[in-house]
């Protein structure tokens, strides 16, 4: 019983942790986005040649049927990966002056097709280019945190190949999630791919699909092939199937410790059966007198089902201290819950005497039905 208590609490929070993390509010739309990985460079084209094969990738996708906007990144959304760069804020003094902040580079059009919400300025544009002055979209946590609320058409500068260079905030987004869902969001640059990593070998591009992502993975892929057969796609897949992929381990432990919670709570319930069985079995003269001198066919049940509620009563008392101490082992591992969530406590303690007192029952019931002739005749 003690054993089938921890682990069902184990299991109730791993999958409340899969609940939640399935949940959480990302920041941006992953419903319709399909998603991939491109490296021009593979396929044999200069560092020169990768922007003008962007433009012509993303030209093709743009013309596929169903396909409602298209741009790219050199990070993927929820791809457990970040990249950061050291930043000065000439506004501010001392530690607070100098942050390392998590960044990615984007192209045109990149939050209008993710979802993520422009609250003021504008986004990354066309016209955005190596020529132009040099711009970022900074998300509503970096604005609090470094501008004071207030970032629009300020400034602050970038480090670079040992080197500043100065931008300016044109634009600010709702908080989004980046590299993982535990990570949370965080203070976020947006920076125009063309002024930052324009020859950069590979980008990740994001396709904004009317339907079901999964329907369109065939058409993105041949519409790249269209521009060249031999120029591979790394990782194609849905928004919503990367970030099932991020949370696998979640996955598998709650799969593991729901299937051994429920062995073990069945393994539980019959020996309880077998005990309360084997009870009966040796007080059938017992049952036989008590029935015989007036007792009813309740209090015969009573006699037996209490004793399996004492039972489950121990294994409860035993269990409640290991399973508040002994699950802060695994907190690590959860997500918006505690390790001694008091509504899982609760409902693992129910599940177990209800369950255990249906196993229970069952030899009670039969121990009443004896009949009193029979029961004094038994050796």
């Amino acid at each position: 019983v003690t054993l089938s208590l921890v682990l069902l609490a184990a299991a109730g929070l791993f999958v409340q942790t899969l609940d939640n993390l399935r949940s959480a509010n990302a920041g941006f739309r992953p419903e319709g986005l399909v998603v991939f990985g491109l490296s021009p460079i593979k396929a044999g084209y200069t560092r020169t040649q990768t922007p003008l094969v962007y433009d012509r990738v993303a030209e093709a996708l743009q013309q596929t049927a169903g396909v409602t906007s298209v741009s790219f990144a050199s990070d993927r959304l929820l791809a457990d990966w970040n990249s950061t760069a050291l930043v000065r804020f000439p506004d501010r003094t001392g530690d607070a002056a100098k942050k390392s902040v998590s960044w990615n580079a984007v192209g045109p059009g990149y939050f209008s097709t993710t979802g993520i919400h422009l609250t003021a300025g504008r986004e990354i544009a066309q016209s955005d280019t190596e020529k132009s002055p040099l711009v970022a979209v900074v998300n509503e946590s970096a604005a609090r945190e470094y501008f004071d609320g207030s970032a629009l058409g300020k400034r602050f500068y970038r480090s670079t190949r040992g080197s500043e260079v100065e931008l300016e905030v044109v634009g600010v987004v709702a908080d989004a999630l980046h590299s993982t869902i535990r990570a949370g969001k965080r203070p976020m640059l947006y920076l125009p791919y063309r002024q930052t990593m324009a020859n950069a070998p590979g980008v990740d591009f994001v396709v904004r699909t009317a339907g079901d992502a999964l329907r369109f993975l065939g058409p993105v892929r041949q519409a790249v092939r269209r521009i060249d057969p031999n120029m591979p796609l790394i990782d194609l897949n849905t928004q919503t199937a990367q970030i099932d992929e991020l949370i696998s381990q979640e996955r598998m432990f709650a799969t593991l410790t729901s299937l051994f919670a429920c062995l073990a709570l069945l393994l539980s319930c019959l020996g309880l059966y077998g005990v309360i069985s084997y009870g009966v079995a040796r007080r059938v003269p017992e049952i036989g007198l008590r029935l015989t001198l007036g007792a009813s066919g309740g209090r015969i049940v009573w006699l037996f089902f209490r004793r399996a509620l004492l039972l489950v009563g121990c294994g409860v008392a035993v269990a409640l201290p290991l399973l508040v101490f002994g699950t802060r082992l695994i907190r690590a591992q959860l997500f918006g819950v505690t390790s001694a969530d008091p509504a899982t406590l609760a409902t693992v303690v129910a599940v177990m005497v209800l369950v255990a007192g249906t196993a229970a029952l069952i030899p009670s019931v039969r121990a009443a039905s004896i009949a009193p002739a029979t029961a004094l005749r038994h050796e």
